[in-house]
């Protein structure tokens, strides 16, 4: 059996938010692929989630600087926030919010308040989280 742990803590550090999040589905949803392929392979289709250079866009950092916090291009338009398993960090959302008032959709269902109460009146959590299954406290 492989270790969760291990390998979702080598893809945080590898492939950032966006690769960690398509990698942890792929572990949730098809480990018979996983057991049918080398891990060499998987690592090459992993390469394809490389953060890019975007010609006349900047990269800005909204958070903290650890993994509460994520890069992101400047200069973006947003009309809502969708925020899934913040646990006690609120970093990201919080500056965010800051940059961008706009309504804010927290999900987390392990943790039972907001680990800050944010002052404005745009941010609303919810004690639910995302699964293949619904149940009382998880969303399909």
């Amino acid at each position: 059996m492989l270790d969760r742990k291990k390998i979702l803590g080598l893809e945080l550090l590898a492939y950032g938010f966006i690769g960690a999040i398509i990698i942890q589905l792929f572990f949730m949803f098809y480990q018979d692929f996983y057991h049918s392929y080398s891990k060499e392979h998987i690592l090459d289709i992993a390469k394809f989630l490389t953060p890019v250079d975007i010609e006349n866009r900047k990269k800005i950092r909204v958070g903290n600087l650890k993994d509460g916090g994520y890069v992101m291009l400047e200069g973006d338009h947003f009309e809502k926030l969708y925020s899934y398993g913040i646990n006690k960090d609120i970093g990201f959302e919080t500056d965010f919010l800051s940059k961008w008032k706009i309504p804010a959709y927290l999900y987390d269902h392990t943790i039972n308040t907001l680990p800050v109460q944010p002052s404005l009146q745009i941010v609303k959590w919810y004690k639910e989280g995302i699964a293949p299954f619904k149940s009382s406290q998880l969303g399909t």
